[in-house]
């Protein structure tokens, strides 16, 4: 049985549906929206919206996933998987435990729990202190299901992708989760992370749930890679900025004046 993003991906807008309230040491506290967001992106220029559609009360329009997968690393099999392969990660403080077909790409060392190897894992449970790191090959896809998940760092960031050729956070319908990181680095050098979500790789992020994002050091999510935000309720409080890719931002979202108008807004380098 295969699972898969409701409505296959991006044949809906209205499955597209993006809250996203961003806070930061230069905000007022209101939030501001997501064109902020993205005209704040480093690396990045010549803004072009890739694709734009209104819906009326009586129907939704469509737009095209294959607009959005032709200019991104995002395609619609990525939120497509066989359920039987699920890895299950139970985080706890001192005690994470991986089980499932693919528990031996899982290591675990004190609170930090490492990911090696392709596959969809599900992450259950909480770390007070410790964090996820994917760690896998050049042409591997890593999709991390989010099912009330929480996880707080002390010391760096609460997700870091090392490698990968793509990493897909997955939010699962219905729950909540939440990631934090330090609010002190010990290692400040210029390439090194300083988000609370931070991929050296493609990172997407989508599903039905919700994500909280608190960066305390300095930003919220980061991508030296391409960063797609396909759906999701992410709230993003920084120290910095709230959320940066560096090849591109993808990203969709609803506008504030006009809840029936959606577009998808992308970032060429």
């Amino acid at each position: 049985m295969k699972r898969s993003f409701k409505a296959k991906a991006l044949s809906s807008v209205a499955a597209l549906s993006l809250a996203l309230a961003m806070t930061g040491c230069a905000s007022s506290g209101s939030g501001t929206t997501v064109s902020d967001v993205i005209n704040a992106t480093s690396g990045a220029s010549s803004a072009a919206t890739v694709a734009e559609s209104t819906s009326s009360a009586s129907g939704d329009s469509s737009v095209s996933a294959t607009d959005v997968s032709e200019d991104t690393h995002f395609d619609e099999d990525d939120l497509q998987w066989d359920a039987d392969t699920e890895t299950t990660v139970d985080l706890a403080d001192g005690s994470t435990k991986a089980s499932g077909t693919g528990s031996d790409g899982v290591s675990v060392d004190g609170d930090t729990v490492t990911i090696s190897a392709a596959g969809t894992y599900r992450l259950s449970g909480s770390l007070s202190d410790g964090k996820v790191v994917v760690a896998a090959g050049k042409e591997d896809v890593v999709r991390i299901i989010l099912d009330n998940a929480s996880i707080s760092s002390s010391t760096g960031s609460a997700i870091q992708v090392d490698e990968s050729n793509e990493t897909l956070l997955y939010l699962e319908d219905g729950t909540s989760n939440s990631v934090s990181d330090a609010s002190t680095y010990a290692d400040t050098a210029e390439d090194a992370a300083n988000a609370a979500i931070y991929s050296m790789a493609d990172l997407t992020i989508a599903g039905e749930g919700s994500l909280d994002v608190k960066g305390n050091y300095q930003d919220g999510i980061v991508s030296k890679d391409g960063l797609v935000i396909a759906s999701g309720q992410l709230t993003v409080t920084s120290a910095d900025d709230g959320i940066k890719g560096k090849d591109y931002v993808a990203a969709a979202w609803r506008t504030r004046r006009d809840y029936r108008h959606w577009r998808w807004h992308q970032i060429n380098k």
